[in-house]
């Protein structure tokens, strides 16, 4: 028997592969959504994506007070 040991970086590898292939079911299928009426829903026609690379941290973004000192 040949055993292989898995590193780290290896088994991150694996997991995200296998996270990222839990969507693939509904993109390979191609249905389209439908509401409780039976009509078609629009797709989204826009996406915002926000890269803040070296930008503020999370402190300054999503722990704002109001009565904190300016400085």
């Amino acid at each position: 028997m040949n055993q292989t040991s898995l590193n780290r970086r290896e088994a991150l590898i694996a997991a995200g592969m296998g996270a990222m292939s839990l969507g693939m079911p509904g993109m390979v299928m191609g249905t389209d959504e439908r509401d409780a009426s039976g009509t078609a829903v629009a797709a989204e026609k826009s996406c915002i994506f926000v890269l803040l690379c070296g930008g503020p941290s999370h402190v300054d973004t999503w722990d704002m007070k109001p009565e904190a000192p300016d400085t």
